[in-house]
């Protein structure tokens, strides 16, 4: 879990977010890249070719926040997804079927309860956890085995050193 495409683009949308800076500056930014063929980061999905429920689930978390809140920092983030999202909807969404998808409005929320950029890709990961578990429980009940050609080639019973001391 790395990389600007699976669980850092979240923190990717909200970087070209912080970039476009200004609301007014959002139709220029998208639009030069598009010229540019930049990938539009928090757009498309290799399963979701409609919009992503869990985008939308996501976006209404951000609104509830909204009603709360007067951060200018958060009202700002909120415009400028909003009026990417629409710009790209215009451009893209319809033609190509490139819409917004759950990392597009995480950034922003995570931001709006002050979660640093940094933890977004752990807490990402905390959420797959439950899932994996349910997987590798589902896989014992039913004698499966789980990833049987993976095979541990490191040492064994090595003694765990802490990171001060390493």
């Amino acid at each position: 879990l790395r990389g600007p495409l699976h669980g850092g683009a979240d923190e990717a949308a909200l970087n070209m977010m912080r970039a476009i800076g200004n609301p007014d500056n959002t139709e220029t930014y998208i639009e030069d890249a598009l010229a540019g063929k930049q990938r539009i980061m928090g757009f498309g999905h290799r399963v979701y070719k409609a919009y992503d429920p869990r985008a939308k689930i996501v976006y209404n978390y951000l609104k509830t926040f909204m009603s709360k809140t007067t951060d200018p920092t958060i009202e700002r983030l909120l415009e400028i997804a909003l009026r990417s999202e629409k710009l790209m909807e215009e451009k893209l969404s319809k033609t190509k079927g490139i819409w917004p998808n759950i990392d597009f409005f995480s950034g922003p929320l995570y931001t709006a309860v002050n979660i640093p950029s940094d933890l977004f890709t752990p807490v990402f990961a905390a959420a797959r956890v439950v899932g994996w578990t349910a997987h590798l429980f589902e896989y014992w009940q039913n004698n499966r085995l789980f990833r049987p050609l993976d095979n541990y080639t490191g040492k064994l019973d090595i003694e765990y050193v802490p990171i001060d001391k390493r």
